[in-house]
């Protein structure tokens, strides 16, 4: 049974098994488990549920023993929902993504700090870089500023054009 059918059949049995799960599990410890995702198989004969949960305090060995448990509620769940007419086997696997993107998150972390720390390790072993550059500023500035020169350079140039005068001002 491949196409449309058995895709909506998926869809509509992945909302199912997440809505039971979220909301109609009487166990507290099954309260932070995320359905990520379900296949199932042609004959509609198995039904393989992957999981995530959050709370970590839990050890991931109790939690799959607890999922296996609810099987049976599960099954009755299915059946009552009456979209499939025959109920399939159920297995529960421990959908382990968010743990690896969690781990590589770390990694590019350190990789991160050990560029930053040879960046600054290599470029910067003197104290004095930037007093030189402030220096340089300094030099620049004095040069291009003459205490002298009274004269302002806009005053200097005629535009041809007048000045506006005030009305205000007597000439």
């Amino acid at each position: 049974m491949k196409g449309i059918r058995h895709e909506r059949l998926s869809k509509e049995l992945f909302r199912l098994i997440s809505t039971i799960y979220t909301f109609g599990i009487g166990d507290d410890r099954l309260s932070s488990v995320r359905i990520s995702h379900i296949k199932i198989s042609n004959d509609l004969s198995m039904l393989k549920i992957y999981y995530d949960y959050t709370d970590k305090s839990i050890k991931k060995e109790i939690v799959q023993e607890l999922m296996e448990r609810s099987s049976g509620f599960i099954k009755n769940q299915i059946a009552g929902a009456q979209i499939m007419r025959r109920i399939p086997q159920v297995t529960y696997h421990y959908d382990a993504t968010e743990d690896n993107a969690s781990g590589l998150d770390n990694i590019f972390a350190v990789i991160q700090a050990e560029k930053r720390k040879s960046y600054y390790d290599d470029e910067y072993e003197d104290d004095d870089y930037f007093d030189e550059d402030l220096d340089y500023f300094d030099e620049d500035y004095e040069d291009d500023y003459d205490e002298d020169d009274e004269e302002d350079d806009f005053d200097a140039y005629d535009d041809g054009l007048d000045d506006p005068v005030d009305e205000d001002e007597e000439i």
